[in-house]
C-alpha cells in the first residue's frame, strides 16, 4: 500500500536511507542500541511506514574493521545515505592501533574515511555524543574532518537513552515526509509532538533480539555489572531463557523497598518489568523481554542502565 499525494492523487513511495559511522570495538554497542531504536520505535511504531509511502532503511556494517580495504559497498551506501550518524563515545578520539597510534590520524581509518565522504556528500550528518563525549574541536582532528565540529551534535546517555535520543528520531521523520510530500502542512498533533516509545507509550510491537555478540558487547561497554545468564523456563524444561542479572547491595532493607518503587515506575511507564527477588539488603535483578522468548533486547539493555544511575544514588 503506499499514499497518493493530496493534490494529484498520484501514488508515492519514497526511502530514507540511515548510515550509522562506530567504532566497532569501542562503540559497537552504542551503534546496535541506536539502530535498534531507530527501527523498532520508527518503523514498527508507525510514525514511518510503507502504509504512509515511507521506507526506512538503516545501515550498519558488522564486518571487522581492522586491516582489511574500505570496501565498494560502504562507499556506495554513504553515498545513498540521507542521514549519516556517527556514534562518538567517550574513546572514540583517543582510539589506537596496535602501534600506539592514533586511528582518527591515519589516511586508512574506517571512521575517518566514513566521515570524509559523509562531509562531502548532500546528506545531513548527526553526531551523537555518547556518555559523556564532548564535540572533538577542529585542532584535535585531521583536517579533513575538521568540520565535523560545526555539525550540531547530539548529547545521549545511556541511562537516560529513551529520551535523549528523540531529536534524531524527530529529524528522521521530518526527512521522510519533507521527501514524501514537500507541500505537506502540518497540523496539531502531528510529529513535533509525538512521543516515540520507549518508556512511554509502550512499543505496540515486540522488540528485535539482540545478537549474543550485541549483548557481550553492550555488558563490556555500558554495563559492566551486569552478566548473561542462561536457563531453563521454570513453566517448560524444554526451553531455555537467556537474561542480564546484577545483585545490588543496599545499606538498609528499606532502601531496596525505596529503589524497587522507584525503579519500579520507570518500569511501569515502559511495560517491561524486572524478574526480581529480594533477601534483606540484597536485590537480584533479572531482566529479559518476555514476548520475544525470553531473550534480550534493547529494552533490558535500556533498563539495566537506567536501574544503574538510580543505584548510584544509594551507594555515593
Amino acid at each position: 500500500m503506499s499514499v497518493e499525494h493530496r493534490a494529484t492523487g498520484v501514488a508515492l513511495m519514497v526511502a530514507i536511507k540511515v548510515f550509522i559511522s562506530y567504532r566497532r570495538d569501542t562503540d559497537g554497542a552504542r551503534a546496535t542500541l541506536v539502530a535498534k531504536s531507530i527501527e523498532g520505535a520508527v518503523t514498527a511504531g508507525g510514525v514511518l511506514s510503507r502504509e504512509q509511502g515511507i521506507e526506512l532503511r538503516t545501515y550498519l556494517d558488522v564486518q571487522d574493521r581492522l586491516g582489511v580495504s574500505w570496501p565498494e559497498r560502504i562507499k556506495d551506501e554513504l553515498a545513498a545515505s540521507n542521514i549519516v550518524v556517527a556514534i562518538i563515545g567517550p574513546e572514540w578520539l583517543s582510539a589506537k592501533d596496535q602501534y600506539e597510534r592514533r586511528r582518527i590520524d591515519q589516511d586508512d581509518d574506517w571512521v575517518r574515511c566514513e566521515l570524509e565522504s559523509a562531509l562531502r556528500g548532500d546528506g545531513i550528518l548527526v553526531p551523537i555524543l555518547f556518555d559523556g563525549a564532548v564535540m572533538p574541536p577542529a585542532a584535535a582532528l585531521p583536517a579533513t574532518i575538521a568540520d565535523l565540529g560545526d555539525r550540531q551534535g547530539l548529547s545521549v546517555r545511556t541511562s537516560n537513552f529513551d529520551s535523549d535520543i528523540q531529536p534524531l528520531l524527530r529529524e528522521i521523520v521530518e526527512q521522510g515526509r519533507a521527501r514524501l510530500d514537500k507541500g505537506y502542512e502540518r497540523t496539531e498533533g502531528d510529529y513535533e509532538d509525538t512521543r516515540w516509545p520507549y518508556p512511554d507509550p509502550p512499543l505496540p510491537v515486540r522488540p528485535a533480539q539482540l545478537s549474543d555478540q550485541d549483548v557481550d558487547l553492550a555488558l563490556k561497554l555500558m554495563l559492566p555489572d551486569w552478566v548473561r545468564l542462561e536457563s531453563r523456563l521454570p513453566e517448560d524444561d524444554n526451553k531455555q531463557r537467556v537474561e542480564l542479572r546484577r545483585e545490588l547491595l543496599f545499606g538498609s532493607f528499606n532502601d531496596v523497598l525505596r529503589f524497587m518503587n522507584e525503579v519500579g515506575q520507570f518500569c511501569d511507564a515502559a511495560n517491561h518489568h524486572p524478574r526480581w527477588e529480594n533477601l534483606y539488603r540484597t536485590l537480584r535483578i533479572n531482566l529479559s523481554t518476555w514476548d520475544i522468548g525470553h531473550r534480550v533486547s534493547q529494552l533490558d539493555v535500556t533498563l539495566a542502565a537506567h536501574m544503574d544511575k538510580v543505584y548510584r544514588g544509594y551507594v555515593t
